[in-house]
């Protein structure tokens, strides 16, 4: 304590000649959440002192928060740059560039009035879409227009919200699965998508004012963190924040405005401030306050890709948001798959941020444990969209006991508060002198508070008048911070890193040009000059060739797309940087594949040699400019196409019709004139017209037939072909300028047209308004009955296991950096042993990263690679993998389903295959509709579970379906890794 004490004394005091009134309690804040603060303030009392600069007193300090400066961690970053000084004046610079280049940008102040969001949705009587329901639905939609009658209904889900989130405050969002904490979230950040569809009404101001180009630019100012950690695979953490942090660096704004010629920016005090600007500390700051500097080269990885852990990515995806500079922070389930500690450290750091940066921080977690729910000042309460509670953290208790219901000893308030809106929460109903029965509902839930003093409050606050409203700063005001080009050249080293990394592709891409080249070349060698057909089927074939190089990589586009939604929504780059990039890394690989396959077509084949092989040269451009021209007609498929799935089928239509339309498979002056059209608008009939008009026309075809004409024209004329030479140059235009039209294309698709999960909000969290007999639910919850044990009504053949492990260890070997050492070993896992008997539930424990899942991979044999030591016994016996895996389920930690399939077909086919046959289809039938029951399935057993892109079911639901499947298998022993994410 008494050295807490004598550091405080150190940096409480400031020399006045700096130029920097700093308050004492917050430079001690900042040497809690930065390690590197003492050591700073040793060293700046150490200058001061070598310089003779005399130390101020604390009474002649003016107290001015640093709270008041923009730049979080920037600015502390910048502070920190003082003992690499040698004077006084260096000191007053570096102070005046970060006064002036980082102005005082004040906190936000959030209100939101009768804030409602509702969307149209199909009623419950509408069956699972099919092929043949979309064909009905088609041939029945005028009708449907006609008579008035409509197949969706209005659902809202929020509802009549307000508030005020006050600079400052630390609020959190509660509420159970599918009560609207998302939505909420969105509607903040100004991130949910209004059409015909999706409406959203209600006053929602920043400071007073709305989104505008006289306002503010909202992805400045608002930031969110979404729930779901979208990143690109092969990518590490540290290149992944890298590449946000200069995005987001206010260093660049601040060359725009010096370029463009307004404003006071110095051209000085921006060297100044290059000078002492590090992005790399400031990342590497971040990273050491969440945790993640161990794993700073590791990438990212996904379902298929081993990279970092759960909770690991979830960091990342946080510390992706925290490296801007906005006001607001809204964080959206940023506890998913972190410890509990960790979670704890993370939002204490997040708490002292916000009060000593300014902002307004709203975070919404599912199940926070009370010493996360102490460090939050207020808490939203929601439920079906509407708000049952908002208000300090502290009343909540005192304001549910008002309302009948009384917390038990030994409770968290936080899920007790979640849990008395539904049927079972009555047992929790104490009546008192204002509510004599029990809240049924939401809405019951919701005008009660509407009756408190704290809805009133709420309203009076909202009624008041914003007192010194604060001007936008320019940085705010803008859209990009960096130029275009700028953000161009990062996306292209990203792109560029993506492509290389993608070794598969890579290989496949360059092998098959020469796989095509030789097989094409040795099937037709040599060709005679009366082989002409012949030669109209190769210059098919090579036009075929430039169209379809690039469609392997049309799936991962689709992918990539959703990614691209989440950087270019906060204003990242525009989508021409990234449209453009995505091209430039694409050339390289198309020049090798038309080089290598243009190479082997045109010698091997015997294509003419005239005029020092200008022709070939010629070949190759036209083929060159053919495939940039397709692959970018390719990557408006990509734009367009709602999922993945239905992204080769529109390609796929759109090849053919290049194919039909090819002046090949049907001659020019054969087609129909009303089609001739597409022929006209067709790259590969310019193509195919370029390779006839460069071969047929060289000198190798000049001799003339008895008729008088020349060879050359006659086999043009065989197709129909033009037999001038500026049809060569005509096709070599005309992709020119397809290819920069498509480019254009792609980037208003982009910026225009958005595919977004369509989740169907479940019909037990629309509809609760079934009242639950007071007694049966007593009784259900009953001590007597919950000491006996719940007996299953299906009773299945079950063999208990006793599981034992000894002295377990996993070795895998890292990749070494040097090609001529031998690889390093990593110990994954250290002698661990450990038993699990029947009729326990064992629990693994440890922080994120510490082997937890690697742990049940090696028990449940699901690792093929690395060297694995150790004895596993079942009832005492050696494990034998095939008896193993019949008689186990393993609930992974990602929930992978088959997207089209309801949550009843799910649960019976893996009940079917992993059942005994024995079985009888009524006791199987009834043993899954149990589970159902058990794991509250019933209600969306029938819904489609889907997947990210094309929506469904909630993370949720799809976390309790995993478990239902592996339940239904009837296992003796059951693995569940991190069940409760989500």
């Amino acid at each position: 304590m008494k050295e807490e004490v004598i550091e405080e004394e150190k940096i409480k005091t400031i020399p006045p000649s700096i130029g920097l009134n700093v308050n004492k309690d917050d430079i001690y804040r900042m040497k809690v959440l930065l390690d590197e603060e003492i050591r700073y303030a040793r060293h700046l009392e150490g200058l001061l002192k070598q310089n003779g600069i005399p130390i101020s007193r604390p009474d002649d300090i003016k107290p001015i928060s640093i709270a008041s400066h923009r730049g979080s961690v920037e600015r502390t970053i910048l502070l920190n740059q003082f003992h690499t000084a040698k004077s006084t004046n260096d000191y007053e610079q570096v102070l005046k560039a970060t006064n002036e280049l980082m102005p005082p940008n004040p906190g936000v102040e959030v209100r939101f009035n009768q804030l409602c969001y509702s969307v149209l949705t199909p009623k419950d009587d509408v069956p699972i879409p099919t092929f043949a329901s979309a064909i009905s639905s088609l041939a029945t939609s005028p009708i449907t227009k006609f008579s008035g009658k409509s197949t969706a209904t209005k659902t809202y889900i929020l509802q009549n919200l307000s508030g005020v989130l006050k600079p400052k405050s630390f609020t959190l969002v509660l509420g159970k699965p599918g009560s609207g904490k998302t939505s909420f979230l969105k509607a903040l950040a100004q991130k949910l998508h209004v059409n015909k569809k999706c409406a959203i009404t209600g006053d929602l101001t920043y400071n007073g004012d709305k989104p505008g180009k006289n306002t503010f630019e909202p992805s400045r100012v608002l930031a969110y963190v979404p729930q779901e950690d979208n990143h690109l695979p092969t990518l590490s953490v540290y290149e992944t924040l890298t590449f946000a942090a200069t995005l987001q660096d206010e260093v660049f704004a601040l060359e725009k405005f010096h370029k463009a010629g307004y404003g006071n920016t110095d051209a000085e005090l921006i060297q100044i401030r290059k000078k002492f600007h590090k992005r790399q500390e400031k990342i590497e700051i971040l990273l050491k306050l969440l945790g993640i500097s161990h794993v700073r080269d590791t990438v990212v990885g996904n379902d298929l890709i081993r990279g970092i852990s759960g909770g690991q990515k979830k960091r990342v995806t946080l510390c992706e948001f925290l490296t801007g500079s906005q006001k607001v922070m809204l964080m959206d389930e940023i506890s998913t798959g972190l410890d509990s500690s960790t979670t704890i450290d993370i939002l204490r750091d997040i708490r002292l941020g916000t009060g000593l940066l300014d902002l307004t921080t709203v975070v919404s977690l599912l199940q926070p444990p009370p010493e996360v729910f102490e460090l939050f000042d207020n808490v939203i309460l929601l439920d079906e969209g509407r708000c049952t509670y908002y208000g300090p953290c502290a009343d909540l208790s005192k304001y549910l006991n008002s309302i009948g219901y009384i917390c038990p000893i030994g409770k968290d308030i936080a899920d007790f508060a979640q849990e008395i809106s539904s049927s079972e929460g009555l047992i929790y109903f104490t009546p008192n002198e204002n509510y004599k029965e029990p809240l049924t509902n939401s809405k019951d839930f919701y005008q009660a508070f509407q009756d408190s003093g704290y809805a009133k409050a709420i309203a009076q606050e909202l009624q008041k008048p914003l007192e010194n409203k604060p001007e936008w700063s320019r940085e705010q005001k803008i859209e990009f911070l960096t130029t275009w080009t700028r953000a161009t050249r990062e996306c292209t080293k990203r792109q560029w890193k993506l492509r290389v990394r993608n070794k598969e592709l890579l290989i496949a891409e360059l092998g098959q040009p020469v796989a095509m080249g030789l097989l094409m070349g040795s099937l037709f060698y040599q060709l005679s000059d009366d082989q002409y057909t012949n030669r109209y089927g190769l210059f098919f074939i090579a036009a075929m060739f430039c169209a379809l190089g690039s469609l392997p990589e049309l799936e991962g586009l689709v992918v990539e797309r959703s990614i691209f939604y989440k950087q270019n929504d906060s204003n990242f780059f525009s989508a021409s940087s990234y449209m453009i990039a995505q091209s430039i890394c694409m050339f390289p690989v198309l020049v090798a594949q038309v080089v290598v396959f243009g190479t082997f077509l045109w010698w091997m084949c015997g294509m003419t040699d005239e005029e020092n092989g200008s022709r070939y040269g010629l070949f190759i451009i036209i083929s060159l400019c053919l495939a940039c021209c397709v692959n970018q007609m390719l990557r408006i498929v990509s734009c367009l196409s709602p999922t993945p799935g239905t992204a080769f089928p529109m390609a796929g239509g759109m090849i053919v019709l290049m194919i039909l339309f090819s002046g090949f498979i049907i001659a020019e002056d054969s087609i129909p004139s009303y089609w001739i059209w597409l022929y006209w608008l067709n790259p590969i009939a310019y193509g195919m017209r370029a390779f006839a008009v460069l071969e047929f026309n060289s000198n190798k075809y000049s001799i003339l037939t008895p008729t008088g004409n020349r060879l050359g024209d006659l086999y043009l004329d065989a197709y129909g072909f033009r037999k001038d030479d500026y049809w060569v140059w005509v096709a070599i235009l005309f992709c020119i300028a397809s290819y920069f039209i498509s480019t254009l294309i792609c980037v208003y698709c982009l910026n225009n047209y958005r595919f977004f999960p369509t989740k169907r909000p479940p019909r037990h969290e629309l509809v609760r308004n079934t009242m639950v007999d007071m007694e049966t639910l007593k009784t259900k919850y009953s001590l007597e009955e919950a000491e006996a044990g719940e007996r299953s009504e299906v009773a299945l053949p079950f063999e208990p296991a006793t599981l034992t492990f000894e002295n377990i260890w996993y070795t895998v070997e890292l990749p070494s950096k040097n090609i001529t050492s031998q690889p390093e070993k990593l110990d994954l896992l250290k002698g661990v042993t450990g038993y699990a008997v029947p009729g326990s539930l064992t629990a693994l424990m440890g922080s994120s990263g510490a082997g937890k899942t690697t742990l049940l991979d090696v028990i449940s044999g699901r690792k093929t690679g690395g060297v694995i030591q150790g004895e596993i016994k079942i009832n005492g016996h050696e494990k034998v993998h095939k008896s193993f895996a019949r008689m186990s389920g393993y609930v992974e930690q990602t929930d992978i389903h088959s997207p089209h399939s309801t949550v009843y077909e799910s649960l019976q086919f893996s009940a079917r295959l992993r059942l005994s046959s024995d079985i009888s289809t009524e006791i199987r039938n009834k043993f899954v509709n149990e589970v159902l029951t058990i794991l509250e399935l019933d209600n969306i057993r029938n819904d489609l579970i889907g997947n990210h892109a094309e929506g469904g079911l909630s993370a949720e639901q799809k976390k309790r379906v995993t478990i239902g499947v592996e339940l239904v298998a009837n296992p003796s022993l059951l693995f569940l890794d991190e069940p409760t994410s989500g």
